[in-house]
C-alpha cells in the first residue's frame, strides 16, 4: 500500500467576483502526503497568491508550466500528517460578473520519492520507429479497424496517436490478436494523442506481432477519415522480461464509460473489474495478479467533478473535497499511482456532469496502468484490513457515494 500518488481536492465554499480574493482548504486524511503539484480548474481565471500547509506557506518552483493550471512547488515539499490542513488562496480574475469557485487539486505521494520520468534518455538509443495506418470514409457509429505490421527484427515498445480525436473513441486495442483491456468498453480518443511522453505505452511490439486498433466515429459529418500511427522507441538490448520489468508490469487499460449521458449536476458511478488481461499469457488476473492504475484521461475533462475515486470501497483520495475533472485531461502532466486493484475488487469512479449541454453528456474514461505480480501475503493482509475497516465504517456513516 506504500508509494501511492494521489489527489486532494480543494474547493472554496464561496464564489469570489472580479478582484476578490478567496480561500479553498482542506483536511488531509491519510497518514502522510508529500505534495508536489497543483492543478487548478479554469486556470485563466485566477492568480495565484499562496499556498501551504498548516498556515505555513510553501514556495513554488521557479517555472510555472501553464499547461492546464499545473504549478509544481518545491522539489521538497513538507509532509503532511493526518488531519493537516492545507489552503490555496487565489484572486479572481475573469470576466464573469457572477464570479466563480476556486476548484483545485493537490497532487503527492504517501511516501517520499523521486519524480517519475516517463523515458530515460537511454530508451531512445536505438532511435524512433513509427507505422502509419489510415482509414477513409467511416460513417457515424461504425466500428472500424486499423491494421499495423511491425517492421521486420525490430522490437519496439509503441504508443497510439490517434490524428484529430475529438470525435473518436477506441473500441479495443490488440497485439498479437490479444486484447489489452480488462472488458468491453470505450477509451476517450483523447487519451492517445498530444505529449508522446504522456500517451500510455502498449508493450512489447515484436516482429509478427500484428497490432490492431478498433475506432468508432462520434461526430456530426457523414463520413470521417480516421489517421493513427505507432510511434516509440527502438529496443536493442534486453530481454522481453526484461523490457516489461522497465514499466513496472504489463500494460493494460481499462475503461470506465458510463454509455448514457449523465445530466447536468447528476452523479453518475463506473464501475471496472479485473475480469483478466487476454494478452497476457496464462491469464495473469487469474494466476493473482492486480492492476495498478496509473493514469486517468476524461474526454473533456474540464465538464465534469470527481466525487471520488475507489479501489474496493476503500477511497483513494487524499482529502473529502470533490476534485476537478481537470487533472484527468490529456496534457497534465504527471500521473497517479493507486492502490492495486485485485481480481475481487472493483475500481470505481463518481462523476457530476457540470459542463454547458443541457441534454447532458456520456462520460468516457480511460485508465492506462500496469499487471503487478501478485501481492505479498502481508499487503493482501493490509488491504483486507482496510477495506473491512471501511465497511464497518459505511454501516455508521452515510458514505459520500
Amino acid at each position: 500500500m506504500s508509494g501511492r500518488r494521489i489527489p486532494l481536492g480543494l474547493c472554496s465554499t464561496s464564489c469570489a467576483r472580479p478582484g476578490e480574493e478567496v480561500v479553498a482548504a482542506e483536511r488531509v486524511r491519510v497518514d502522510a502526503f508529500y505534495p508536489d503539484q497543483l492543478v487548478v480548474r479554469s486556470d485563466e481565471d485566477w492568480e495565484l497568491l499562496k499556498i501551504g500547509g498548516d498556515g505555513e506557506p510553501w514556495h513554488l518552483a521557479s517555472d510555472r508550466t501553464g499547461v492546464l493550471g499545473t504549478v509544481r512547488l518545491d522539489p521538497w515539499p513538507p509532509v503532511l500528517e493526518l488531519g493537516s490542513m492545507v489552503y490555496v488562496r487565489a484572486r479572481y480574475r475573469g470576466r464573469r460578473r457572477s464570479g466563480g469557485l476556486l476548484e483545485a487539486c493537490l497532487l503527492g505521494t504517501t511516501e517520499m520519492t523521486s519524480p517519475e520520468v516517463p523515458w530515460s534518455d537511454a530508451a531512445w538509443a536505438g532511435g524512433l520507429s513509427s507505422i502509419p495506418s489510415t482509414l477513409g470514409g467511416v460513417r457515424p457509429n461504425e466500428v472500424v479497424t486499423l491494421r499495423f505490421e511491425p517492421r521486420a527484427h525490430e522490437r519496439f515498445v509503441p504508443g497510439l496517436e490517434v490524428e484529430d480525436p475529438t470525435y473518436w473513441v477506441i473500441r479495443d486495442v490488440r497485439i498479437g490478436g490479444s486484447s489489452l483491456l480488462a472488458d468491453t468498453g470505450d477509451l476517450p480518443a483523447e487519451m492517445f494523442s498530444g505529449d508522446p511522453l504522456l500517451r500510455p505505452p502498449l508493450g512489447l511490439v515484436v516482429p509478427g506481432s500484428e497490432v490492431e486498433v478498433d475506432a468508432v466515429y462520434i461526430g456530426p459529418r457523414e463520413r470521417a477519415d480516421l489517421a493513427c500511427s505507432l510511434c516509440g522507441p527502438v529496443v536493442l538490448d534486453g530481454g522481453d522480461d526484461e523490457v516489461l520489468a522497465s514499466f513496472g508490469g504489463v500494460p493494460a487499460l481499462m475503461s470506465l464509460s458510463s454509455g448514457v449521458p449523465i445530466y447536468p449536476r447528476s452523479m453518475g458511478q463506473l464501475t471496472g473489474w479485473v475480469r483478466g488481461w487476454r494478452s497476457v499469457p496464462g491469464d495473469l488476473a487469474s494466476a493473482g495478479h492486480a492492476f495498478r492504475p496509473e493514469r486517468f484521461v476524461i474526454r473533456d475533462a474540464d465538464d465534469w467533478t470527481i466525487g471520488d475515486l475507489k479501489v474496493g470501497v476503500v477511497s483513494q483520495l487524499a482529502g473529502c473535497s470533490d476534485i476537478p475533472g481537470t487533472i484527468f485531461a490529456r496534457d497534465v502532466v504527471g500521473s497517479l499511482r493507486l492502490a492495486p486493484v485485485r481480481r475481487r475488487d472493483s475500481l470505481s469512479l463518481t462523476a457530476t456532469y457540470v459542463g454547458p449541454e443541457i441534454n447532458g453528456a456520456l462520460l468516457i474514461c480511460g485508465v492506462a496502468g500496469v499487471m503487478v505480480p501478485p501481492l505479498t501475503d502481508d499487503t493482501e493482509r493490509k488491504l483486507d484490513l482496510q477495506a473491512s475497516g471501511k465497511r464497518e465504517q459505511s454501516l455508521a456513516v452515510p458514505n459520500k457515494t
